[in-house]
């Protein structure tokens, strides 16, 4: 076999390996994002069925005022969310969506709860181990108070810092003065055909209060 032969085999050969490689490269990275995208839609199912957890005793105040006065629309003031309740509802959800258990992703998770009063939101900030709560007068602080505290919930010279952005644009989702829960979850490992690769999920939902007329039918 002449040298010419055998360079155009181990020419055709690298052509070969190297297609093959793009093409595993390709269907590893396609299997990670498919994923990605399920876990997202998972957890942000979750954040919804989570949220309107609410602390019956501690939210009569709340279920009795019905509307604001000042405006005329409904009043989510003084609705408390359960703290116990809605871990339970955001991992039972998120374990029967995603498969994903509470002991896989706790420790990758800051969570947040945000409760109206009459004047202010409380907001408590909490992981596994941390736990900061306060208060804000106005809906728009909260993304600021978040990207504040996170630093104390991850090492703080980790590269791959994480930013809330959520009142950027007026016309999207915004914090409003009414029950919230937001969970945060970084670095959450996901499985491609050959490579583990990271992400980061941030999805949070306020609850939907709904008041009927007592006057209405059953």
């Amino acid at each position: 076999m002449s040298k010419g032969t055998l360079s155009f085999m181990f020419f055709s050969m690298a052509i070969v390996l190297v297609l093959a490689i793009i093409v595993l490269t390709v269907a590893d990275y396609s299997l990670y994002s498919y994923k990605k995208k399920c876990i997202a839609s998972a957890i942000d199912f979750a954040v919804s069925a989570a949220v309107q957890e609410n602390n019956i005793e501690l939210s009569r105040q709340g279920y009795a005022e019905g509307v604001d006065e000042s405006t005329g629309k409904i009043s989510t003031d003084n609705i408390v969310i359960d703290t116990e309740k809605v871990s339970a509802a955001f991992f039972s959800t998120l374990e029967s969506n995603a498969g994903i258990r509470k002991d896989q992703v706790i420790s990758k998770m800051m969570i947040i709860i945000i409760n109206p009063t009459d004047t202010e939101m409380n907001y408590i900030i909490t992981n596994e181990s941390k736990n900061i709560s306060g208060s804000v007068t106005n809906p728009a602080s909260m993304e600021n108070v978040i990207n504040t505290n996170s630093l104390a919930f991850w090492d703080a010279a980790d590269p791959d810092s994480e930013t809330v952005y959520v009142n950027g644009n007026p016309k999207t989702t915004e914090f409003e003065k009414k029950p919230c829960y937001m969970v945060f979850i970084k670095n959450l490992e996901i499985d491609g055909l050959f490579k583990k690769r990271t992400a980061t999920f941030i999805a949070f939902k306020g609850s939907h209060i709904e008041r009927r007329d007592s006057s209405s039918d059953d």
